[in-house]
């Protein structure tokens, strides 16, 4: 694997650099003060900085950024410099370690093509960190860069993103404070707009439909999943405070308006037999056309303060608005399992490429009783939508990839050949360049001691070449590692002298 790339160090940054800075710290976390951002900065950037000039930093950002980012930022009244960041600038700049984050091609034709990086979290056994980043990967030059901008939605993670009729578009997610002690779900719609070659140059974010529940509006929610198909967003289901959703609602772009209500009047003439996939969050979805999308696993809740995986298939037809209960005609699914990567893959756009996520099996020390043990995997399966059928991919990668979920893989060791075990990693395909690629996404190990269990939060980026025969068969390409992994700390519960400092982006 290639070692992560160096950070420059500079001794000290233009105004322009600095605001940047302190936006994006107070952006990840609110409530850290001067001392803290001076220490960040330093340790991340090699920075000397007064506290008068942070001071000034921060009261520059108060001037533009009224609280609860809503508002219009006031340019006028910093000047020239601070005005630039309103429709955005870019920064090279590599994510940090994250998980629950989006991940969508914005530029899917061209030299230019590339891929969106959204908000998500990091968790470390101490504190919580959410942010709302936007980071766009090059495709051609492999290279990150941050957008930077004093208007971004607020952070979270667990929302949903996609590109429908020239706009990225978010909605929803969580956020929790970095004690623990706060927590909200979220129910805004953010878009900013893409040029004509699909970039976000000049772009600005911009709040398009408040919250507020009712029979249109969805409520605050997470682990929802939402898709563009034709000039709508449809989004289903997820988590609320208390319970899990099974409610429909979409976004007319041409109309400007949630149009949920009208929705639902037309699948109550389907009549009151009319099956739906029911209450679950965390599920896979995809558009199938212009006409239809899919809908498969997820979670549900079981009574008793558990839950169980599904594994069920379905399909909504938007023009009728009628679900379907689909049994395939051939083929073993991936199986009942939690956070798989899902991409849409193809010239045509009809196979569905499954990887990975965890498997709950029984835990020999419990037995059937206890609490299961977890299995994380990295096999590969195939979903053409045509036959609805399901496959498994031939070639180098995915014989890598089914490997590496053998029970003996982690002793055999060796040079790594695929992304390896790992649930909740994000997928895209890119079709300029017929590749698919996997970035991030969380696995459990080992602590030092072997004791105790240690979440990981991956960063590495991915890629293989992808061919759909004329057979139906889906062929994967070796994987080639874009970008190692940078590493995440994990605190041991164990540790003495733990306080809440440190890097809080």
């Amino acid at each position: 694997m290639e070692p992560p790339p160096k950070r420059v160090k500079m001794a000290t940054p233009t105004d322009d650099q600095l605001l940047a800075a302190v936006l994006q710290a107070k952006e990840a976390n609110p409530d850290l003060g001067v001392a803290r951002i001076r220490v960040q900065l330093k340790d991340r950037n090699g920075w000397e900085l007064s506290e008068k000039r942070v001071k000034k930093a921060l009261a520059d950002l108060a001037a533009v950024a009224p609280a609860g980012g809503t508002s219009e930022p006031k340019s006028e009244e910093v000047g020239a410099a601070v005005a630039a960041t309103e429709t955005g600038s870019w920064l090279a700049e590599r994510p940090s370690p994250r998980g629950y984050f989006s991940f969508t091609v914005a530029q899917p034709t061209g030299a230019a093509a590339g891929v969106v990086l959204f908000g998500g979290e990091y968790y470390d056994n101490a504190k919580n960190l959410f942010y709302n980043q936007l980071y766009r990967l090059d495709v051609p030059s492999r290279g990150w860069s941050r957008f930077t901008s004093i208007n971004a939605p607020p952070a979270r993670s667990a929302h949903q993103a996609c590109v429908c009729c020239g706009h990225y578009w978010v909605f929803g997610g969580e956020f929790t404070s970095p004690t623990g002690n706060k927590f909200k779900l979220m129910d805004d719609l953010w878009k900013m707009p893409l040029s004509e070659n699909g970039s976000m140059d000049g772009g600005k974010w911009q709040r398009v439909a408040a919250g507020g529940g009712g029979a249109d509006v969805p409520g605050p929610r997470s682990g929802h999943r939402m898709v563009a198909v034709g000039d709508k967003l449809i989004l289903y289901g997820g988590m609320g405070e208390s319970k899990y959703y099974s409610d429909l609602h979409v976004w007319d772009i041409s109309k400007g308006a949630w149009i949920s209500k009208m929705v639902k009047m037309q699948q109550m003439k389907l009549g009151k037999d009319a099956k739906t996939p029911g209450p679950r969050g965390g599920f896979s979805m995809w558009p199938d056309g212009d006409s239809a999308l899919y809908i498969w696993g997820g979670t549900r809740d079981k009574g008793r303060n558990d839950s169980e995986y599904l594994d069920d298939l379905w399909r909504l037809q938007i023009t009728t608005w009628e679900w379907e209960r689909v049994m395939p005609s051939a083929g073993a699914g991936p199986g009942v399992r939690s956070g798989p990567s899902v991409a849409v893959v193809g010239a045509e756009k009809r196979r569905v490429v499954f990887l990975g996520g965890v498997m709950d099996v029984e835990n020999p020390a419990t037995g059937p009783k206890g609490k299961p043990a977890q299995v994380f995997l990295s096999d590969m399966h195939v979903y053409d939508m045509d036959a609805r059928a399901w496959s498994t991919p031939i070639g180098a990668g995915a014989v890598a990839a089914a490997a590496a979920s053998a029970p003996d893989a982690a002793a055999a060791g060796g040079k790594a050949k695929c992304a390896g075990p790992r649930r909740n990693a994000q997928a895209v395909y890119v079709p300029s360049t017929s590749t698919l690629i996997l970035m991030g996404g969380l696995r459990d190990e080992k602590t030092q001691g072997g004791s105790k269990e240690k979440e990981v939060t991956l960063d590495d980026v991915w890629e293989a070449k992808v061919d759909c025969g004329q057979d139906g068969r889906v062929e994967v390409g070796e994987w080639k590692c874009w970008q190692g992994p940078a590493g995440s700390d994990w605190h041991d519960s164990s540790d003495e002298g733990d306080e809440d400092e440190g890097d809080a982006e």
